[in-house]
């Protein structure tokens, strides 16, 4: 993949400095070492849903400009309260559709071009997309179960990428009301932790294996 970059900050640059702009992005001249670096980083995200697609527009908010998004699952009406950007007439699209679609607007207000890659099927049924995360400097595994966490760990802990993991999980009682809600974000680094060493996640072979590829990879460029 080819890097990107932003347009040059103009020569207004000490004027802006203080002022945010609308869409929440970072005042132009705001740690440009660090946007810089942004830029060069390929993030692979693995659910783009509530979490991962709030995610996703943080992260190309920050400067991100190369993704790699996987992700099974279409919009349904139940999405449109937690997804943002997303409205009525996206029911039914692909939700790494809808992700690609906004970090390109957002890359596009910036003055920025963006690099995404989208697969559309679950982690563990996608070669492809798994060869693909295996290249990200960070892998994000942002879903509600746990056979694709321990898959985006495994990629990461053997191709030795930075890897977190997060989820929430919210309780409901017979009446529809809230009565529970927990989160947890987990990070791997080689050596010393992962949520495998820990037990926090089970190693699932037998599970992965009812879930082998049976269709060529299609990625949505």
């Amino acid at each position: 993949m080819s890097s990107t970059a932003c347009a040059a900050p103009g020569s207004e640059e000490s004027a802006t400095r203080s002022r945010v702009p609308k869409d929440g992005a970072a005042p132009a001249g705001t740690d440009l070492a660090g946007r810089s670096s942004a830029e060069r980083m390929c993030v692979g995200i693995v659910g783009v849903g509530g979490l991962g697609m709030l995610a996703t527009e943080q992260l190309a908010r920050a400067g991100f400009r190369r993704f790699v998004l996987v992700d099974p699952d279409t919009i349904e009406a139940t999405n449109l309260n937690r997804l943002p950007g997303v409205t009525h007439r996206d029911l039914g699209m692909l939700k790494v559709q809808i992700g690609k679609r906004m970090i390109r607007t957002i890359a596009s207000s910036l003055g920025c071009t963006a690099e995404v890659s989208a697969y559309p099927l679950d982690v563990y049924q996608s070669v492809e997309a798994q060869r693909t995360l295996s290249r990200c400097d960070l892998i994000l595994a942002l879903t509600d179960n746990e056979l694709s966490w321990t898959m985006a760990l495994q990629l990461a802990m053997d191709s030795g990428r930075e890897y977190l993991q997060a989820g929430t999980d919210i309780a409901l009682g017979a009446d529809g009301s809230i009565v529970g809600l927990r989160a947890e974000v987990t990070g791997a680094e080689i050596g010393r932790f992962c949520p495998l060493c820990s037990g926090r996640l089970a190693h699932t072979q037998e599970g992965m294996s009812q879930h082998k590829p049976s269709t060529p990879a299609t990625c949505l460029m």
